[in-house]
Order: C-alpha cells, then sequence, then structure tokens
C-alpha cells in the first residue's frame, strides 16, 4: 500500500502514518503486542501517542525498554 493510498484509506495524515509506523517498528514487539490487546485504562492513559512517539525516538533498544519499564504501572 502507498503512503497516500494509506492515508486516504485510513483517513490520516502521512506524518500520522510515519509517527505510528515508527513506533510499532522501533518499540519491543512484546510490549507492541500486550498493549494491543490491554484494557487497563490506567495503562493505556500512561502511554499515550506521544508519549510512545518520544520512547520510540531514544537512540537503544535498552534506553526504550528502561523508559517502558519505568512507566509501567507498579502491581
Amino acid at each position: 500500500m502507498t503512503w497516500a493510498k494509506a492515508s486516504k484509506e485510513l483517513q490520516m495524515s502521512d506524518s500520522k502514518i510515519a509517527h505510528l509506523l515508527k513506533i510499532i517498528n522501533k518499540l519491543p514487539p512484546d510490549f507492541v503486542d500486550n498493549m494491543r490487546s490491554c484494557a487497563d485504562e490506567t495503562t493505556l492513559k500512561v502511554f499515550t501517542g506521544r508519549r510512545l512517539l518520544s520512547i520510540s525516538r531514544l537512540k537503544t533498544e535498552k534506553e526504550r525498554q528502561n523508559e517502558i519499564n519505568r512507566l509501567l504501572p507498579k502491581a
């Protein structure tokens, strides 16, 4: 699917699609899978799109994982 087609079909800007792809591609796959099925509103409020994008911009995988762990609600 091209950017233009995706943008039109999903009714999103190209930049929004790029941000979402960056989040999906940079964050740990297990975290992404857990968030996909997460129903806990407290956790969902912590991990906003803006926050996930800033985490995805961290340089290393370890930094990204540490930030996710820091933000996860303590059980």
